[in-house]
C-alpha cells in the first residue's frame, strides 16, 4: 500500500540563472535609455499630487544559463528578449521593471 503524500512536505530545489556579459547588457540599457530626446517633461501640467517621470522603454535579447538542483543538476542554456523600462525624474533614468518577453 502507498503511504499517502503529506501536503506539508516540501522539496527545496535550488535554482540560479546567469546572464552572458551582465556588464555588457547595463551598458546598453543605460545608452538606450539615456539616447531619447530630453522632453521639457517637468513642463506638463499634472493633477495636483502627482509628479511628472518621463519613462523609456527598450527590447534587448538576454542569454545564458538556468541551473536547478536538487538531487541532481541541471543546467539549462537560453536566450530570449527582454524588455526593460526606466523611468527619469528630475535626475538620471533609473530601472524600474524589466519583462522577459518569452
Amino acid at each position: 500500500m502507498k503511504k499517502p503524500s503529506n501536503r506539508n512536505e516540501r522539496s527545496q530545489i535550488d535554482i540560479i540563472a546567469n546572464v552572458e556579459d551582465p556588464c555588457i547588457l547595463q551598458l546598453l540599457v543605460e545608452t538606450l535609455a539615456e539616447s531619447k530626446p530630453n522632453l521639457p517633461f517637468r513642463l506638463r501640467r499634472v493633477h495636483r499630487g502627482w509628479k511628472a517621470l518621463e519613462s523609456s522603454s527598450i527590447e534587448a535579447r538576454v542569454s545564458g544559463g538556468i541551473n536547478f538542483s536538487r538531487e541532481k543538476t541541471v543546467d539549462i542554456p537560453f536566450v530570449t528578449c527582454f524588455v526593460f523600462t526606466c523611468t527619469k525624474g528630475k535626475g538620471k533614468y533609473e530601472l524600474k521593471w524589466s519583462n522577459s518577453l518569452s
